[in-house]
């Protein structure tokens, strides 16, 4: 099991909801994509049919920040659904990332699509509305270029 779908019961983690397998036996260059459907059910049923769900995901270059830009997210989306008026204000470059967080860093570690093992819970002008958070792996990675 990655470290993506680690046992974190008790907190929210990255989930691997999509990965690419690398065909090297064929001679091609092709990749194997697998969508683990029970785990994004796992995830899509916490948000609720009544709720409105928004699905943010980001998509670039690799080591562009997109794992860092939804760090900061995580921070973010945390401290409003806590209630925290000022939470984008609040928030620093020199915090540590929530928990874990998205896999981040100098190297490439995201692979395939990561998603939230969490909901978070907005209620704007009496609506209450499910936010999701998805990363991705870098579009320029050996392993996506195939499919663009």
């Amino acid at each position: 099991m990655s470290d993506a779908n680690r046992d974190c019961a008790d907190q929210p983690h990255p989930v691997q909801i999509v990965s690419f397998k690398h065909d090297t036996g064929t001679g091609n260059c092709r990749s194997k994509v697998a969508f683990h459907m029970d785990l994004f059910k796992s995830i899509l049923v916490k948000c609720g049919s009544s709720s409105p769900t928004v699905i943010i995901s980001v998509i670039g270059p690799t080591q562009s920040g997109k794992s860092s830009f939804l760090n900061v997210a995580i921070r973010h989306l945390t401290r409003l659904t806590e209630g925290s008026p000022d939470a984008l204000e609040s928030i620093t470059d020199t915090e540590p990332p929530v928990i874990e967080g998205f896999p981040h860093g100098k190297e490439n570690r995201t692979s395939g699509i990561l998603m939230w093992s969490e909901p978070f819970f907005y209620i704007k002008d009496g609506r209450k509305f499910a936010i999701l958070l998805m990363d991705t792996q870098g579009i320029s990675n050996k392993m996506t270029i195939v499919f663009y």
